[in-house]
């Protein structure tokens, strides 16, 4: 089971000098402390989220290799159009995923402080739901939006016949 989803485009940048500073974030995410319910002891201990392992995670020695165990391809060359990012620049993310991840929100939330301004993601659900992360002053915000077809209707379309 799970909800199903599709990525419809991103326009993700994490610039190369940034990139251990967000790794180091997305490994602290599986850095949890217990409760301490029932007089317990609060403890540390490293927690799995969403579809990925928190060893996996934690043993990574680039954000490309954990953003893969969090189902997410990081694209890191400059396609046609983005001439000015630099080699090694993070310029795109790829979902890997066919159900969402639980915790999608909280690793985007990390990754903000280090996401140029501007940057997106933008997915679809199985009940034709459409959001996007999208990462401004350091903070990702998850928006709503919906799909329109508000312009003109174009010429009608015929069958060619082929001879």
């Amino acid at each position: 089971m799970g909800y199903v989803v599709h990525q419809i485009s991103s326009k993700f940048v994490l610039k190369r000098e940034n990139q251990a500073a967000a790794l180091a974030a997305v490994k602290q995410l599986h850095h949890k402390i217990s409760k301490g319910l029932l007089c317990l002891p609060r403890t540390p201990y490293v927690d799995d989220l969403g579809a990925s392992s928190a060893k996996t995670v934690l043993a990574a020695p680039s954000i490309f290799e954990a953003l893969a165990a969090w189902g997410w391809t990081a694209i890191d060359y400059a396609p046609e159009g983005i001439p000015t990012e630099e080699p090694g620049d993070i310029v795109e993310l790829d979902c890997m995923c066919d159900k969402l991840g639980r915790d999608w929100d909280e690793l985007f939330a990390a990754l903000a402080p280090f996401v140029e301004n501007e940057s997106h993601v933008s997915m679809t659900g199985e009940d034709g739901a459409i959001w996007r992360w999208f990462f401004k002053d350091r903070q990702c915000f998850r928006q709503e939006g919906h799909l329109a077809f508000d312009g003109p209707l174009g010429k009608p379309l015929h069958i060619v016949e082929l001879r």
